[in-house]
């Protein structure tokens, strides 16, 4: 059992005040962590151009909590350990844990993938749902219980969650930001990027990680079933899906997380967790969010070129041709309607699919810092995370 806190958090929307409870860190000191670099496992004398700086040396290498310069000399080691240092900064230990546990992310970089992306260690339940065993985010074990994910002793570094950057995408798609703590979002004062044509690095690394803590599906996304018949994830024991959602308003999910899901245009996914769902139906000055049954799941259909990212993402956002007219979400990612419409408290989320590398730098979400948000914080919470936001 995961021992949390829960008070009451005020927090501001349009025209007042509400209330909703949240589960916090009580007083406990930020997890540890350990930052490890790893060139191309094909070729490891191979250290992308001007972002490590060891020099001569091909060695793998570690840093931790504590590292300065110098240290930290590229933008690239300074926006990697500033997004961690984020991410730690509002999810905690287990404040009934005895000593402060190390969190090891390592970062492989590869010469060959297309994408940089974020996975999780994990660790099967010892319980069950519906008779289904279900896979644990190593770093959730970790900071809950303090002991060591069994899955770690196989990764470089002994790593609870993993991150694997394409030297080609991160050096033709991404800036780095040598100062990383001081922007705050697309009109802030600190020097814009040499080439507005590139995403911001520092929030597709919170998005990564965030996938690291566990908001990820075991679901192959373009079937709609379990990857090699393997267990779900925990996120995914949370997610349902119902059959023409927007066009017809069923009020009960067809497909539960032991079922295999329909990968099309019509069936809309929902995270449902008991935080999220309050999350949403707080936002009372939007009706339209705050009757939603929880956060929607991308599902959208395979000749969407977005399929690949279904289950493990925010929303679902398909080209009206391919899809039916009620659907609020029946926009192009690259549309401002989808992140400045009712359903912007989506389009905006770090975690939604219009924030995949792929698509950002393609469709103007530049020179933008991202941040976890509320939404995101919930999901968290609803995993058995202990969270501050603030």
């Amino acid at each position: 059992m995961i021992k949390n806190s829960s008070i009451r958090l005020i927090f501001f929307v349009a025209l007042g005040f509400l209330l909703a409870t949240i589960q916090t860190a009580e007083a406990t000191q930020a997890a540890n962590f350990n930052l490890c670099f790893n060139p191309d496992p094909s070729n490891n004398t191979y250290w992308p151009a001007n972002l490590v700086p060891q020099g001569s040396s091909a060695a793998p290498y570690c840093i931790n909590q504590d590292a300065q310069a110098p240290e930290l000399v590229t933008n690239f080691e300074i926006d990697e350990f500033y997004a961690i240092q984020e991410v730690l900064r509002h999810i905690f230990p287990s404040a009934s844990l005895t000593q402060t546990p190390t969190l090891n992310v390592s970062m492989q970089f590869d010469t060959s993938g297309e994408n940089c992306e974020g996975s999780m260690t994990y660790v099967l339940s010892s319980n069950t749902i519906n008779s289904r065993y279900y896979n644990i985010p190593g770093a959730l074990e970790l900071l809950t219980t303090g002991v060591d994910p069994v899955g770690r002793n196989s990764n470089p570094f002994n790593a609870d969650i993993l991150l694997n950057c394409s030297i080609n995408d991160l050096q033709t798609n991404f800036w780095l930001d040598p100062q990383p703590a001081d922007r705050n979002g697309p009109n802030a004062a600190e020097p814009a990027p040499a080439d507005m044509s590139k995403a911001d690095f520092v929030s597709m690394q919170l998005h990564e990680l965030l996938h690291g803590f566990g908001i990820m599906s075991g679901r192959d996304p373009s079937v709609g079933s379990y990857w090699y018949n393997n267990p779900p994830t925990l996120f995914d024991t949370l997610v349902v899906q119902y059959p023409d959602y927007y066009l017809t308003q069923n009020t009960a999910p067809t497909r539960y997380f032991w079922n295999t899901f329909a990968v099309d245009d019509h069936n809309q996914a929902f995270f449902e967790g008991p935080f999220t769902k309050a999350y949403l139906a707080s936002q009372t000055t939007n009706p339209a969010v705050s009757a939603l049954p929880g956060a929607p799941i991308a599902s959208a259909g395979t000749m969407n070129a977005l399929s690949s990212q279904n289950f493990s993402h925010i929303g679902i956002i398909i080209k009206p041709s391919q899809n039916d007219v009620d659907n609020p979400f029946d926009v192009d990612c690259g549309s401002t309607t989808y992140r400045t419409s009712t359903y912007k408290i989506f389009g905006n989320d770090i975690m939604t699919m219009c924030y995949m590398p792929l698509f950002n730098h393609t469709y103007g979400i530049k020179n933008n810092r991202m941040n976890i948000s509320l939404l995101d914080y919930a999901i968290l919470q609803d995993l058995g995370y202990t969270v501050d936001p603030s």
